[in-house]
């Protein structure tokens, strides 16, 4: 039962991303300084007024709007993993966190992808891929995109269906990945035919 319950315990784990935990991890430390600040005790789920006056809280320490939405998807998994109400949803909550926004918009930080920069990029993908496979269809698509102008789209991977997403919303589950990869194979098939500039082709 002991190795049954270790498995458990694992998969679980290795359902988000290790940088995910650390950054929970520093959300739950926020939210004990919180507490302590205002002697409020920890109740779970994490009640609706608090929450907002938390928010209000980050906000007056000047974290950035996504930062704050990281912390409260935080607290959502808590709630997630403890079976309870997630009050995160709250229809105050998400406007309190709309209103954070729109008052700290944020700069657009992206520059345009240089030569040097693709150099960079195709570099690193074997230290980032799971497989010589994985990390040549990826660097065909970046050379292929960057000389030619080509536009990939990926139709079948829709934020609504759960399944091709980790828990943490964010990273493609393995379903997801398989299906993010095979749009790419694809996409460079239609694009050494020449058969048009984007994929799938615009109707």
């Amino acid at each position: 039962m002991d190795s049954i319950t270790e498995e458990l315990a694992r998969l679980f784990v290795d359902s988000l991303a290790g940088n995910t935990w650390k950054r929970y991890s520093r959300s739950r430390s926020f939210i004990a300084s919180y507490q302590l600040l205002y002697t409020l005790e920890e109740v779970w789920p994490f009640p609706v007024e608090q929450l907002v006056q938390f928010i209000a809280y980050l906000s007056l320490k000047h974290l950035s709007p996504a930062t704050v939405r990281l912390y409260i998807n935080g607290i959502s998994f808590s709630h997630q993993e403890r079976n309870l109400e997630d009050t995160t949803k709250n229809f105050v909550v998400s406007k309190m966190l709309e209103g954070l926004h729109r008052n700290q918009p944020q700069r657009d930080n992206r520059a345009p992808i240089t030569l040097s920069l693709l150099r960079k990029i195709t570099d690193a993908l074997h230290s980032i891929c799971t497989s010589t496979y994985e990390s040549l269809l990826f660097k065909s698509s970046f050379i292929l995109a960057f000389f030619r102008y080509v536009t990939c789209k990926y139709p079948s991977v829709k934020a609504s269906e759960s399944n091709l997403f980790k828990h943490d919303g964010t990273y493609l589950s393995q379903a997801g990945i398989g299906i993010f990869l095979n749009n790419i194979q694809v996409a460079i098939e239609t694009f050494v035919l020449r058969v048009a500039k984007v994929f799938p082709p615009d109707k």
